[in-house]
């Protein structure tokens, strides 16, 4: 892709430093993680000076000391990636051996095992989509093939959004998603933010984005939460996308969950009439415990009950960095198990997006792009 790495290591990992050196590579620091954060201006500078487009971490924050690595990339304005284990245990030999993954990437040809969407219509049953956010090189490796299996367990169909960089590095385990009728959507050549290019660089790189998924798999959708701006809108419109998600996630509260339900809606460009529908992400999972999670849930569904002009929809964001992982992989069937019990049948969101269209376009509110 052509984009410019900075390794940060922990400094407590010197395994991944010693693989570094081994393998010449001179972009890296070596910094303790607790301190990181004072250090942010010194890590600034040198990603100023050295054209930095990306950051690749040696840990997560669901790992050794939990040190949150999000708030870095959000202030620095970078993309993101990291070559953690998702545990504890077997923590050097699984990092390392993501970060060989990393070292070799090599071009491999993959199955195509193209899926269409599958309307459903809505209002008559209720539905739920599993998102899953795949950025970190941990996911792919070690959480999806896990969630694979319990979605098969379970049969369901979900969704990924899937970074160019791991689905480049690990192309089979991408095929192997799109062979078991998931869908992949975008969320960025390398999580990288948006809005801090123009309108036309954002279109040519969501083209960009398409053409390497579109090896793979036909793409509907994207997730740049917290990461676009309107020229993003407008370049999604343009590479004929059909729907983005939105975080409707921040007004639940431990003790005040929201008090109004949150509908798709249609977002319009004023000048070629053509539009890209916005989907709300109901609950998230990130960092919350499960009867929390269930909490959420609940109270969504009794919001939409309230408002049934586009039928019961819950859609529930996922990371598999975390809910892949094997202190949490029973929570996420717990929960598979929960919004089944409740009456709730799965869809990808392409297919529901596709029945959106299909049934109830007249009833969605609108917003212009100028």
């Amino acid at each position: 892709m052509g984009i410019k790495p900075l390794f940060v290591i922990h400094s407590e990992d010197a395994f991944a430093d010693e693989i570094l050196t081994n393998n010449d590579i001179k972009d890296k620091v070596i910094v303790n993680y607790k301190e990181i954060y004072k250090k942010l201006d010194w890590l600034k500078q040198i990603c100023k000076t050295k054209d930095i487009d990306f950051l690749i971490f040696s840990r997560n924050d669901q790992v050794k000391d939990r040190i949150n690595i999000g708030g870095i990339t959000k202030r620095l304005k970078l993309g993101y990636t990291t070559v953690s284990s998702l545990e504890d245990d077997n923590f050097e030999k699984n990092t390392s051996s993501m970060l060989a993954d990393l070292l070799n990437m090599a071009a491999k040809s993959s199955k195509d095992a193209r899926t269409e969407s599958n309307p459903k219509k809505i209002g008559e049953s209720k539905t739920f989509s599993l998102i899953f956010d795949t950025e970190q090189l941990g996911c792919i490796k070690f959480g999806v093939p896990r969630l694979l299996d319990v979605l098969k367990k379970h049969k369901i169909k979900a969704t990924f959004f899937m970074t160019n960089l791991v689905r480049q590095i690990y192309p089979e385990i991408a095929a192997h998603v799109v062979s078991e009728g998931h869908e992949i959507g975008l969320h960025g050549e390398y999580h990288e933010f948006l809005q801090e290019k123009t309108k036309d660089e954002q279109a040519q790189k969501i083209s960009r984005m398409i053409s390497d998924i579109g090896k793979i798999t036909n793409v509907h959708g994207a997730n740049f939460i917290g990461r676009f701006d309107e020229g993003t809108l407008n370049g999604m419109i343009d590479n004929n996308l059909e729907y983005f998600v939105f975080d409707a996630i921040k007004k639940y509260r431990y003790f005040g969950y929201r008090t109004a339900a949150t509908e798709p809606l249609i977002t319009k460009q004023s000048h070629s009439g053509r539009s890209i529908l916005a989907i709300p992400i109901d609950v998230e999972t990130y960092n919350y415990p499960l009867g929390l999670v269930k909490k959420m849930v609940q109270t969504s569904i009794a919001q939409k009950e309230k408002n049934n002009s586009t039928g019961q929809h819950i859609t529930i964001l996922m990371h598999p960095f975390r809910d892949g992982s094997l202190n949490h992989i029973k929570d996420t069937e717990q929960l598979i198990e929960f919004i089944s019990n409740l009456g709730f049948k799965p869809s990808r969101i392409v297919d529901y997006s596709s029945a959106l269209v299909k049934n109830n376009l007249k009833s969605l509110d609108r917003s212009v792009l100028q």
